[in-house]
């Protein structure tokens, strides 16, 4: 019996396939994960704008949380989707930074602003995941500051 049949006869009893359910109904099917975008458990940094926090809470929730920093750019606090779950998670090592809005914990800035500030290990992975002018900044940032290019991964999330 394959996945989709397994969660179909498992959320709905009556349906045969999701062809079958009522339009009151959801199905939903899955699929193999598939692309380049994944990570370890090794220390590595997590780089990600607006919703591009979205793949790295799937990795956190995947337990790939432990060794990792993560920076999170946003023009308004509002944008700092699952604040409260990385800053529990990570606590200091989960940082916000707002070019646009003030905040008490929050890096006053673009997050290139706050990263070229640090010293960055050229031996760990960066994921950026985000706006593909954010990903073409901080990629050259990382660069400029002695990571080597293989070490970047990368995704445009809109």
């Amino acid at each position: 019996m394959s996945p989709l049949s397994t969660f179909s006869t498992t959320f709905f009893p009556e349906a045969s396939s999701p062809r079958s359910c009522r339009s009151s109904e959801a199905a939903i099917s899955f699929s193999p994960a598939s692309g380049g975008f994944v990570d370890t458990v090794d220390p590595g940094w997590w780089i990600a704008t607006g919703t591009g926090i979205a793949p790295f809470v799937s990795m956190a929730k995947s337990g790939l949380a432990g060794a990792k920093r993560l920076v999170h750019g946003s023009r308004t606090l509002a944008g700092f989707h699952f604040r409260k779950y990385f800053t529990n998670l990570l606590a200091d090592r989960y940082t916000c930074c707002s070019s646009q809005e003030e905040a008490q914990g929050v890096f006053a800035g673009r997050l290139t602003e706050w990263l070229s500030r640090q010293s960055l290990p050229a031996d760990q992975r960066y994921l950026l995941c985000g706006s593909a002018g954010m990903v073409v900044d901080v990629r050259d940032l990382l660069i400029g500051k002695g990571v080597p290019f293989k070490q970047v991964l990368s995704e445009i999330y809109f």
